[in-house]
């Protein structure tokens, strides 16, 4: 992956954090307190992502199809313009991105705007009606995500368009999610301390603009430049066809999504029961990235395999079940978030594994690429928002990172089960494997740590400060136990 994309990546996902962080400090200072939650605006930003990601790609995939039916089918000739597929015109892509980058940075500027209506919005309805907590905090998602959606969606198809970019065929390289990771990692710290700094969260909102505009610049740059149209003159490389039959494509791209969403799921418990705030979270995303960098080496042996996608997940489950040692009444910060950034890193490399599966059994990378982007950013948003905070409410903090574990050991036995091309002896080796990691779950249940109650889900994924439990008791609103105090 080339030096120009790579940092085009990470400076989009230093923006998408940015305006996600500074945006949830805005609206808990706009919206009322009992419509806020932080967890349905980060939910409704990754949403604006996979939209951004996807739908672009779908309205496109519809007008090629249009002007298919409507040109070719009709006998006319229209062979010569259509574009040869072997060509990379990256100049074209670099403005084209120019182009995107320039409409998300000017979106971003505009979000103290956006937060200010939607406050406004909010108070009116608040005055006219009467709302319970529940239709509340919906109102408030809304609100939210209808700030959003114009700018992270932009930034969703421009992180979309770096995965082209990275790829020498032009077509999707994994590698740009660690980047983009990369970037979201210093960029929800960075504008964390912009706030803090400031006691203003609107400098926070315009300073998200700046990487968005850089890479604007960047772009436009390369896209201009002599350099970049000299690749086009090169005869460019035969594009990569599958190098396996794509056997049991729904369980393949089930699974991939099922292993990404655990990895929100795994963020939203650790933080929930450990102190840290963004810090936290920034080091368990730079992690994350870590694991999608390497599981996304180009350099194997040979191509993946399903089985070894399930070796993996069970991997990445033991990692899980490990954090289980350090759950206890009140557990370690330092040792609990190296626990948790382990366990996130091989969750982040059993996913990107199994992508790289995916794309050595497919025809169309690009499609399929930005087909399973966007489904992991909706079902790392519905984790973090629904799954996740549902499980610890009801079962705890311990059983529930033991029932992700369990949930990614099994998926790992059932994806080796339908291996097509595994042999006899690897075979029963990846299956022992399975077996003795479901037997050693039960171990990790009963270790003698310190038993973990169910106290109240702390929902803010930004703290600010400890939640004031007195002040729960003191108010006596049984039915506002899990939402977290004001900052």
């Amino acid at each position: 992956m080339e030096i120009e994309s790579a940092t085009a990546a990470a400076l989009l996902g230093a923006a998408s954090a940015m305006v996600i962080v500074a945006m949830t400090l805005r609206l808990r200072e706009t919206l009322a307190a009992d419509g806020f939650s932080t967890a349905a605006v980060v939910a409704g930003g990754l949403l604006a992502l996979a939209i951004g990601v996807r739908v672009p790609q779908r309205f496109a995939v519809w007008l090629c199809e249009t002007a298919w039916r409507r040109f070719v089918r009709r006998g006319r000739a229209w062979s010569g313009v259509l574009v040869d597929p072997a060509v990379v015109d990256r100049p074209l892509h670099w403005l084209v991105l120019s182009v995107i980058t320039l409409i998300a940075g000017v979106s971003a500027a505009l979000l103290p705007l956006a937060a200010a209506t939607a406050g406004m919005i909010q108070a009116w309805m608040q005055e006219h009606f009467v709302w319970s907590f529940d239709s509340s905090a919906a109102v408030a998602a809304c609100l939210g995500f209808t700030a959003l959606v114009a700018p992270l969606g932009a930034l969703g198809l421009a992180i979309s368009g770096a995965h082209h970019l990275g790829c020498r065929f032009g077509q999707w390289d994994n590698r740009a999610t660690a980047w983009v990771l990369f970037g979201a990692g210093l960029g929800a710290p960075l504008a964390r301390g912009i706030a803090d700094a400031s006691g203003r969260p609107d400098l926070a909102l315009l300073a998200a603009a700046l990487p968005v505009l850089v890479t604007t610049l960047l772009a436009a740059w390369l896209g201009a430049s002599g350099n970049a149209r000299s690749t086009v003159e090169r005869k460019p490389e035969p594009v990569p066809l599958p190098v396996w039959s794509d056997r049991w494509p729904t369980l393949l791209r089930a699974g991939i999504v099922a292993v990404g969403g655990g990895s929100a799921c795994a963020m939203t418990v650790w933080m929930s029961r450990l102190s840290g705030g963004v810090g936290a979270i920034a080091w368990m995303i730079l992690f994350l990235g870590v694991g999608v960098l390497a599981g996304s080496a180009t350099r194997w042996s040979g191509p993946r395999s399903i089985g070894g996608f399930g070796v993996t997940c069970v991997v990445a489950g033991l990692s899980v079940a490990l954090g289980r040692l350090v759950m206890g009444d009140a557990p370690d910060a330092v040792v609990g978030l190296v626990f948790a950034c382990t366990a996130v890193a091989a969750i982040g490399f059993a996913t990107a594994y199994g992508r790289e599966t995916l794309l050595s059994r497919v025809a169309s990378r690009s499609a399929a690429g930005a087909t399973i982007l966007a489904r992991l950013l909706v079902c790392a948003a519905f984790s973090a928002w629904f799954a996740a905070p549902l499980a610890v409410r009801v079962f705890g903090y311990t059983a529930a990172l033991m029932m992700l574990a369990l949930s990614l050991v099994a998926l790992g036995g059932i994806l080796i089960i339908h291996e097509p091309g595994s042999a006899p002896a690897a075979r029963r080796v990846r299956l022992t494997l399975v077996f003795g990691s479901m037997a050693a779950l039960p171990a990790f249940a009963f270790l003698p740590a310190s038993p973990s109650t169910t106290p109240p889900v702390r929902e803010s994924t930004f703290p600010a400060r400890e939640p004031d439990a007195t002040h729960h008791a003191s108010t006596g609103a049984k039915s506002r136990v899990s939402r977290p105090s004001d900052r």
